[in-house]
């Protein structure tokens, strides 16, 4: 109580005590904005590669990401097959760049399949129907339209063959069926990133496939290819 008393009779004392806790306010509030900024921050794609991924040097457009998934083959019924808890695997990275975008304030879309290539790693060429479509359109608005749409879908039905041709070459049912999978549920394939600030897409497709055996267990190890570039 005297100690009270002779703060409220000294406002020399009172003022100096104000001011203290005045800047301890100020103080922790000037540490919180700080911190704030900091995590408002946007991570970068690239940045996001190196540390997440562990790739040192990686720099975008320039380096792909090679990721291989191991699926433990189920042997306990006949025939043999591949759990979906174990073909998860292959949509990880997916889900970890959807979840980049989101943090990053973008949208996160499918495209589609990847471009369709050769055997050589070259572009399809254009099939026979598109190019009867451009003989045959006449020079008008909807002549356009028709040409545009037939294009569209001469390309799509290259990417199905395409997918189709690479699935058949893979010698183990047990990988097709994975991939088959993982098409389906949007694991593989284009994706982009749209946001204001430069946005960036991402192309996960399959690279080759290998069979292990580890003790008792079974597995199929399946490598993704992961392209991504900022636009």
């Amino acid at each position: 109580m005297n100690h009270l008393n002779n703060i409220a009779r000294s406002p020399r004392a009172l003022a100096v005590g104000m001011a203290a806790v005045v800047a301890v306010l100020i103080g922790s509030h000037g540490t919180a904005f700080a911190n704030d900024s900091n995590a408002a921050k946007p991570e970068s794609l690239a940045s996001f590669v190196q540390q997440a991924w562990k790739i040192d040097g990686f720099q975008l457009g320039r380096d792909a990401v090679n990721s291989t998934v191991p699926m433990r083959v189920s042997t306990y019924m006949s025939p043999a097959f591949i759990h979906r808890g174990q073909m998860e695997g292959l949509g990880l990275k997916a889900k970890e760049l959807s979840e980049l975008c989101s943090r990053q304030g973008g949208e996160w879309a499918y495209l589609g399949l990847p471009p369709a290539r050769s055997e050589r790693g070259q572009p399809l060429a254009s099939g026979n129907s598109l190019a009867g479509a451009a003989a045959s359109a006449p020079p008008t608005e909807a002549g356009m339209r028709d040409f545009v749409k037939a294009g569209e879908q001469s390309v799509a039905a290259d990417v199905a063959k395409a997918f189709i041709a690479a699935l058949q070459q893979a010698p183990d049912a047990l990988v097709a069926d994975a991939l088959e999978n993982a098409v389906r549920w949007k694991w593989l394939g284009r994706f982009e990133c749209r946001r204001d600030a430069a946005p960036w897409t991402a192309t996960i497709s399959f690279s080759k496939w290998a069979a292990r055996t580890e003790k008792s267990y079974v597995y199929r190890d399946v490598t993704l290819k992961i392209e991504l570039a900022q636009r």
